[in-house]
């Protein structure tokens, strides 16, 4: 009488382990570039809600943006750097219209600031009272032709051409310069111009108590040689409230590419131009004007 087999051969069994394995093989980095997708695409909804914060503050404030950071007293060197308890920043003013109980001087936690994919420790956590900041409103260093004269400066001032101001400041060299409360009407094109973006370098930019980072000169080129959250992408928040996931190099223009102010291009001292959508008027900025 034939007996009935009761399981699998040796060889059957690494037959199938064998084709699991080629399966899995196969499924891993289509499930990661979803996953990806999936963190990239909630990354971007939480810049939307933000751009909605930062429309409600305008809408109450005489249509101004908030400042990067805005420092109570000046303790003269990068007042942005230290902790000064009564400091604001766009982060602590925009929290009430997330939902959020806190003043515009105490510490803010919430993940709307955070992007999924950011889970890289900042050195300073330590000492941070607020949560993890992913973003960041650009702050350029540049040449300013067109505020200068608005504010009393002399042609060929430096001062922060970004959306981004930051006020109480003072730099050791270019002179000093004023911030200006930019009203959405002096910003424009807003469809080009950058209201929020990723940090580039997570691991080294300080993020202070005050919930900045500490992006002096924040462009094209410091994301380049940066931390890049979504594989090769970055998203991004435009003043008119759309946005989009795009590499560093979509955000300059071809002009300059391959020239010796190529924003990609370290100028030294780990300097790079700023370029285009940085500024707070894309199309009436030039390059090193």
């Amino acid at each position: 009488m034939r007996r009935s087999r009761q399981g699998f051969t040796l060889v059957e069994l690494l037959v199938v382990i064998g084709i699991i394995a080629v399966l899995i093989s196969i499924l891993l980095p289509s499930l990661n570039k979803a996953k990806q997708s999936a963190q990239r695409v909630a990354c971007s909804a939480q810049l939307k809600q933000l751009g909605n914060a930062f429309l409600m503050y305008a809408n109450e404030n005489k249509q101004t943006y908030p400042a990067a950071f805005w420092a109570a007293t000046d303790p003269g060197g990068y007042s942005d750097w230290i902790y000064d308890g009564n400091a604001t920043s766009w982060v602590s003013v925009l929290a009430k219209y997330l939902g959020s109980k806190t003043g515009p001087n105490d510490p803010v936690n919430m993940k709307v600031f955070t992007c999924p994919n950011d889970d890289i420790p900042r050195w300073n956590d330590s000492w941070m009272p607020g949560g993890k900041l992913t973003y960041s409103m650009p702050t350029i260093l540049h040449n300013d032709g067109i505020y200068a004269a608005q504010l009393g400066y002399p042609s060929g001032t430096w001062r922060d051409c970004g959306v981004g101001q930051v006020f109480n400041r003072y730099w050791g060299w270019g002179g000093t310069q004023g911030a200006l409360w930019l009203r959405t009407t002096q910003v424009g094109p807003p469809s080009k111009t950058i209201l929020l973006t990723e940090g580039g370098d997570l691991t080294m930019k300080l993020q202070n108590p005050n919930f900045s980072l500490n992006y002096w000169l924040y462009a094209a080129g410091d994301q380049k040689d940066g931390t890049q959250l979504h594989q090769k992408y970055f998203n991004y928040l435009f003043c008119d409230g759309h946005v989009d996931s795009l590499q560093p190099y979509d955000l300059v223009n071809p002009a300059y590419r391959g020239q010796w102010n190529d924003p990609l291009v370290n100028q030294g001292w780990g300097h790079f131009p700023c370029d285009g959508a940085w500024l707070s008027k894309p199309d009436k900025y030039t390059q090193w004007n």
